[in-house]
């Protein structure tokens, strides 16, 4: 399903939400997982989407190249918060949030 990880920060749990995913369903052609992380912090949530492949390395210890996979499993990273989430109601499945309360 949909899975949203509000305040992924640096991307690094949000690399390991999405290698646990990963492993359950990789050999899955019809999975439907997408994982979706929003954070309010613009340098973070840069960081997060230029270095979740090398994030996922850690989690999985194997390159993944998001751009020769199928579409679903690309993760998608927008600026957002919990009072602000910009996607309409009932769009997820699962909602997710750690650490966010500092």
């Amino acid at each position: 399903g949909k899975f949203l990880d509000i305040g992924c920060g640096n991307g690094y749990g949000s690399a390991g939400i999405w290698s646990y995913f990963y492993n359950l369903y990789k050999d899955t052609p019809d999975c439907k997982f997408k994982l979706y992380c929003i954070e309010f912090d613009k340098n973070l949530l840069n960081i997060a989407s230029e270095e979740f492949e090398k994030m996922v390395k850690h989690h999985i210890n194997e390159i993944i190249d998001l751009s020769k996979m199928n579409k679903t499993w690309t993760p998608e990273f927008k600026e957002g918060s919990v009072e602000k989430i910009p996607y309409d109601d009932n769009t997820f499945d699962y909602v997710y949030a750690s650490q966010v309360l500092h």
